[in-house]
């Protein structure tokens, strides 16, 4: 049976080897990933941690809404291997439909079955193969590398990187549930402290940011957490040459695969697609007391 507890209550040694000792574990789940990322996030916990996921509580009034907290693309749930996962994610439907009028929460990607109605799809990339990227890109890559760009990595200055997201993409963003500065900083900082990721940069000649991005390792696989470019960035193709010089990079240190982690936005979805990787569903799971009554327009925002 699934039950929510208080983040204080949770015992860490108990999560982080269900965490360990899970196939469909993402470094997502980790209790400083969550820590740092959403104050109020609220774990789950299935049996006495044979399963655990997470998920970010939202009130609009009387109404209770379920979904995963920012910069969480996956919320699991990771539990013990011989478990029958079917089972675990029905009963975790039916667990959050008691308790939220809306709910909507990404799921690993390797917990495929019959049972989803909707999907976001990411990208992953095989860094021990030869890339083929598409001829677009290819075209994109020529254009920025006659720009004589300044590429750099970074492991510490995430003020720098923040500030810089903020000021070219953060205050346009009208994302539901609000996007908040200071976490962004806070998750970037504690990455850089535990060395498990980097920032990378692309800058003019004259040293002004143009790209930049935060990546975040876990075991062989290196994911794309956040990133953005400027105006003159766009024009100059910063953003290709970022990628392109950072997935060689990652291929060169023996990672095995790179996830883009996903979007909503279909334009997005083809600048992923163009480095070759392979296309990937990430199962959505859906419900809610008023699920069925309201409408499409309304239902996209959750998905």
């Amino acid at each position: 049976m699934w039950q929510d507890i208080p983040r204080h209550d949770v015992d860490d040694r108990l999560w982080n080897y269900c965490l360990d000792n899970s196939k469909h574990g993402q470094p997502f789940l980790q209790l400083w990933y969550l820590d740092s990322c959403e104050p109020s996030w609220q774990p789950l916990v299935y049996d006495n941690y044979l399963g655990i996921s997470a998920y970010l509580p939202i009130h609009k009034g009387p109404l209770k809404f379920a979904v995963a907290p920012l910069f969480v693309p996956q919320t699991g749930p990771a539990f013990i291997d011989d478990m029958e996962f079917e089972n675990v994610i029905s009963d975790l439907k039916r667990f959050l439909g008691t308790k939220f009028f809306i709910f909507s929460l990404p799921l690993a990607t390797s917990l495929i079955f019959t049972s989803y109605s909707h999907y976001k799809k990411t990208y992953i990339l095989d860094l021990s193969q030869d890339f083929k990227f598409s001829e677009n890109h290819k075209r994109n890559l020529h254009k920025g590398q006659k720009e004589n760009l300044d590429i750099s990595i970074s492991n510490s200055n995430a003020k720098d990187f923040v500030d810089f997201f903020w000021q070219s993409r953060g205050k346009n963003l009208s994302d539901y549930r609000l996007f908040h500065k200071d976490r962004l900083k806070n998750l970037t900082e504690i990455i850089m402290a535990k060395k498990t990721g980097e920032i990378w940069w692309v800058k003019s000649s004259k040293g002004d940011p143009l790209a930049g991005a935060l990546f975040m390792w876990c075991r062989d696989i290196v994911y794309f957490i956040e990133g953005t470019t400027s105006d003159e960035g766009r024009s100059k193709r910063a953003m290709f040459i970022l990628f392109f010089e950072a997935l060689k990079s990652f291929s060169e240190r023996g990672y095995k695969l790179f996830d883009f982690c996903g979007s909503s936005d279909s334009g997005v979805g083809r600048f992923y697609k163009g480095f070759g990787g392979t296309e990937t569903l990430i199962p959505l799971l859906t419900g809610g007391l008023l699920w069925p009554l309201i409408p499409r327009q309304l239902k996209n925002r959750f998905l």
